[in-house]
């Protein structure tokens, strides 16, 4: 089951999509059975507007869960925006990114925005720590990635190309384990 659903890129398109059709949400069949007929069950709220203040603040922002009548467990779908397991959208992981790939130190990122150096570390030992997968995949799908071999040449030309969110999506897609 894709986890993700694609071409979500801002929490407001989420609301106004949940507010729309939280239908669109639903998997097709279950992720545990593979059995059709899944229905809304509720929602579970994650705190992922770290940039709004007051008023502007989308917090907390609701995730649609889907109950399975054939084997009574539930599931969801995370628009692209929202990353799985993780506090901060995908929107400012790769600005942090972008600017680590460019040399800026840890120190200097986390004085601009919100992550912690030791955030910014983790986020950028786990871009090295999977590069061949990533670029495996990535480069199966979109054929001009494979002129790119290091990491910093190959996530620019990707960041060129799409988004970390859509990145991200189409790994999803692919059925690799996205944090």
């Amino acid at each position: 089951m894709l986890r993700i659903l694609h071409g979500i890129d801002t929490l407001h398109k989420h609301l106004d999509l949940l507010k729309q059709s939280p239908e669109a949400y639903c998997p097709e069949h279950c992720p545990h059975c593979n059995k059709s007929g899944l229905w809304l069950h509720g929602f579970y709220t994650r705190q992922s507007d770290r940039e709004g203040k007051g008023c502007n603040n989308l917090n907390p922002v609701p995730i649609p869960r889907f109950f399975c009548p054939t084997c009574t467990r539930t599931c969801s779908r995370l628009p692209s925006c929202i990353p799985p397991r993780r506090w901060y959208l995908w929107k400012t992981q790769q600005t942090v990114l972008i600017l680590v790939l460019s040399g800026a130190s840890y120190r200097k990122i986390a004085k601009l925005f919100l992550p912690s150096r030791r955030t910014i570390s983790r986020w950028h030992q786990w871009l090295k720590d999977l590069l061949i997968i990533h670029t495996f995949y990535l480069r199966s799908r979109f054929s001009d990635l494979g002129r790119f071999s290091s990491l910093t040449s190959f996530w620019f030309a990707c960041f060129d190309r799409m988004l970390l969110a859509d990145a991200m999506a189409w790994l999803d897609h692919d059925d690799v384990v996205v944090p």
